[in-house]
């Protein structure tokens, strides 16, 4: 009897630390806007969110790209905007969960939470940047994922 008490207790506390461990921010959804830069420095690598017109925002390197990686800082300070600085008419904001450069609107707000950007899709689910296949790598797109806590 003794036996299956602590075995029990064991498992119970396995799943409490397993748990605990799972209630951390993915670190494909931590961002910092660094430099004018949204960039994310998960898998040792700091890559920052670029975009090319009509096509999913991508991950690339730190000032590869600057006409599309540079956002207004203070916009994003007040109101979570991701404007880009040379065309302050675009921000980047999801369409279909994928994330793109599209015109300024109210899609182009996002909830700044802990690191995360948060956004309501289109189903009304609350949900976060991330970065395809969980991997920061150049070229990884970026889409709406459920958040991780």
């Amino acid at each position: 009897m003794k036996s299956m008490t602590i075995i029990s207790i064991a498992a119970l506390t396995m799943a409490a630390f397993s748990g605990v461990a799972n209630a951390a921010i993915s670190e494909t959804q931590k961002w910092k806007m660094v430099d004018h830069r949204l960039e994310n420095t998960s898998n040792g690598k700091k890559l920052c969110m670029t975009a090319v017109a009509f096509e999913p925002a991508t991950m690339e390197v730190c000032g590869s790209h600057p006409e599309t990686q540079n956002l207004r800082e203070p916009n994003f300070a007040l109101n979570g905007v991701l404007m880009l600085d040379a065309y302050p008419e675009y921000a980047y904001a999801p369409l279909d969960d994928e994330i793109y450069i599209r015109d300024y609107s109210t899609e182009s707000y996002w909830d700044y939470i802990n690191g995360q950007l948060k956004k309501t899709d289109r189903d009304g689910v609350l949900k976060c940047l991330d970065i395809e296949g969980g991997k920061n790598v150049p070229g990884a797109r970026l889409y709406l994922e459920t958040c991780t806590k």
